[in-house]
């Protein structure tokens, strides 16, 4: 008796199967963790290009996104106390205080956002945890209660994001654009003179120069 198209079909996909595994099998797992490396970063931007893009690394990395927002929770903050809603007003000293704990925000502090978020299992709440803890080691220990109430994480992260990109923009991208054309510049005038095939339609034409 001929077997069915759908228990051929099923047989078929059985052994595939029962061979894959064997060839998983033969091949030598990697170590369950492996080190940093240019070789083991996912990819090339933070692997082989890391040097070109070592100064997108305080804007785009996750220290980065930390630090902006702490920087949103202080402000917001701070925004809180124009309004009136805080029991009392900030201080200029205070604010100095509050406005230090982005600026000088260190690796050290990075580990202690990731220690809270281990437990708190929530990068944003990670975060606010650590801002609180500052507020109680200051003056503004009466304020705890009012860092980040009524708004939601995506304000915190949305806001930190929108800052992060634009220092970016302007502190890094926008410059190293500003000396490509300026090289582009200085070659359009020292290569002047130099001959190249004309093109029209993008088909060969008549002989001209770079000018």
């Amino acid at each position: 008796m001929k077997k069915r198209p759908a228990q051929k079909k099923r047989k078929n996909m059985a052994i595939a199967i029962e061979r894959g595994t064997k060839l998983i099998n033969r091949i030598q797992p990697p170590p369950e963790t492996l080190p940093y490396h240019p070789l083991t970063a996912i990819t090339t931007t933070d692997g082989r290009d890391r040097e070109y893009s070592e100064p997108l690394v305080p804007f785009m990395s996750e220290y980065g996104l930390q630090r902006a927002r702490l920087e949103v929770l202080q402000e917001y903050l701070i925004a809180l106390d124009k309004t009136g809603i805080t029991p009392r007003r900030i201080t200029p000293r205070e604010k100095l205080t509050l406005r230090g704990i982005s600026t000088g925000f260190t690796m050290a502090d990075a580990e202690t956002i990731k220690k809270i978020e281990a437990v708190e299992n929530h990068d944003v709440r990670a975060a606010q945890g650590f801002m609180r803890a500052k507020l109680g080691q200051s003056t503004l220990s009466d304020l705890i209660e009012y860092s980040g109430i009524c708004a939601t994480s995506e304000d915190f992260t949305g806001n930190a994001l929108r800052i992060n990109i634009t220092r970016a923009v302007r502190q890094v991208m926008v410059p190293t654009l500003e000396k490509i054309v300026g090289v582009f510049d200085e070659r359009r005038h020292t290569e002047k003179p130099t001959p190249m095939q004309g093109r029209t339609h993008g088909m060969p034409a008549a002989p001209t120069t770079a000018e």
